[in-house]
């Protein structure tokens, strides 16, 4: 079982770290094979990768050195800046109304086939379905694609997210329309009996990896101008967005469209008051 939960892993994780390091015991790492690995990272163009790949280091240095299984953390002098890894400016594109819809109609096209012959442009369900579920709730892509039947109560049209899969650690109930209700039921043919919503068609018993979803949007905005195309280009006049995108996108049409409070899309989007004093009374 473990070999096999293994394996499932190796399959889907970007292994930038793994595959130059594995070979070598954590006592022998230097940092000079830290740098080698990182500054192949950055040539990459990388970037929020590689600050990421550099805390993941640090973090499991320290844990080492705390429990003496090393003598010191080699990551630990290395900064982002030093391999261009410095943070990104805070990100503010949001997605009208029109352009969620342009997007979501170029997922349908190219789920049926209609966009392009070419059978590595056609898009599973799974894949087609979680893109909606974004667009509809707010969720993180790791939330939705890990969505399991047993977090479901579809009659009361609610999904309750346990604290081990969100990032603050809190318990966290989504209330669903009735369209991300009929995109779930319809998933039920295809992965019922399964533990995962969106189980992977490849690898039984894992769901779909979050990758996979930010690799369709980045496809669904490059299509080649010259391809063997039955429609025009579905994206071709919505400027360049990402996955976490449509999660401030939904946010922002929650409060210009809905005229939600700001409060009750903080609630919504399982923020934490950054108040202490907010978050402990009220």
């Amino acid at each position: 079982t473990q070999s096999r939960s293994s394996a499932a892993s190796d399959v889907y994780k970007r292994q930038h770290l793994k595959r130059p390091l594995k070979d070598i015991l954590a006592k022998d790492v230097t940092r000079s094979h830290l740098a080698v690995v990182l500054d192949a990272m950055t040539r990459k163009g990388i970037r929020e990768e590689t600050r990421k790949a550099l805390t993941t280091l640090n973090l499991m240095f320290d844990y080492g050195v705390t429990r003496h299984l090393v003598e010191d953390n080699p990551a630990r002098i290395l900064r982002p800046k030093d391999f261009a890894a410095t943070p990104s400016r805070p990100r503010d594109r949001v997605l009208s109304l029109i352009e969620l819809r342009k997007l979501w109609l170029a997922v349908d096209a190219v789920e049926n086939k209609i966009i392009s012959k070419s059978p590595a442009t056609i898009l599973s369900p799974h894949v087609s379905t979680c893109l909606k579920m974004l667009i509809l709730t707010g969720a993180r892509r790791g939330e939705v694609v890990a969505m399991e039947w047993g977090e479901l109560n579809l009659d009361e049209g609610i999904w309750v997210i346990p604290a081990k899969k969100v990032k603050n650690r809190q318990v966290h109930t989504v209330y669903l329309p009735p369209m991300a209700l009929k995109l779930i039921e319809a998933m039920e043919p295809l992965t019922g009996s399964g533990k995962y919503v969106f189980e992977s068609m490849k690898i039984g018993g894992q769901h779909i990896h979050p990758d996979g979803i930010t690799s369709t949007v980045n496809r669904l905005q490059s299509f080649p101008k010259k391809t063997e195309l039955m429609l025009d280009q579905p994206l071709s006049d919505v400027p360049k967005f990402t996955v976490h995108d449509l999660r401030r996108s939904a946010a922002t049409a929650w409060a210009e469209n809905l005229k939600i409070h700001p409060h009750i899309i903080e609630r919504m989007l399982n923020h934490q008051p950054q108040n202490k004093l907010i978050a402990t009374y009220q």
